[in-house]
């Protein structure tokens, strides 16, 4: 399962990496992108065989009127209520260490009998790299539901891959 999980990451990555100038042009960055740090308190690599590349990081929102952050059992859930981008940077616990967000995996949850209609996000999100060592995801707010997105993060000493996980919601209900 592990080797499937990455291996399906690293080719969503290698292929959204071309798509991403392509898709700064179609989406240019809003004036008020919401901001999300992720602050990495262990980092895990894609490579170890015991850690299983999940980060352990704390997540923050700047306030913002259209995106919202709560836990929901036990992950950080973003809930959107329109479009917007959010700009996603990833800081360190340890100031002695650096990371990079690289990209964002997206795969549709579902909540019942109806079945993934977006399930790898592409109706719904966009991204692209900014110029400041952030990732930008658009949230188009095409379809409702439920997302569970992978943030792919490089750790700077090692150039090491690892996975931070949360959640979205766009619904213009919550």
């Amino acid at each position: 399962m592990k080797k499937f999980l990455v291996g399906s990451l690293v080719s969503a990555l290698l292929v959204s990496g071309a798509a991403y100038v392509a898709l700064a042009h179609e989406n240019p960055p809003a004036t008020e992108n919401a901001q999300v740090t992720f602050t990495v308190k262990q980092f895990r690599s894609l490579t170890s065989p015991a850690d299983h590349g999940y980060i352990d990081a704390l997540t923050a929102l700047a306030p913002h009127p259209a995106v919202t952050l709560a836990d929901e059992n036990g992950l950080p859930t973003f809930h959107v209520k329109r479009a917007v981008n959010i700009e996603i940077s990833v800081d360190s616990a340890d100031g002695s260490e650096s990371y990079t967000p690289l990209g964002v995996y997206f795969e549709q949850r579902t909540d019942g009998p109806n079945g993934k209609n977006d399930p790898d996000g592409k109706i719904n999100f966009a991204q692209w790299r900014s110029n400041n060592g952030t990732v930008v995801m658009r949230s188009k707010f095409i379809q409702t539901g439920r997302y569970e997105f992978f943030v792919i993060v490089q750790r700077g000493s090692d150039h090491s891959i690892g996975i931070i996980d949360p959640q979205i919601t766009v619904d213009a209900g919550e």
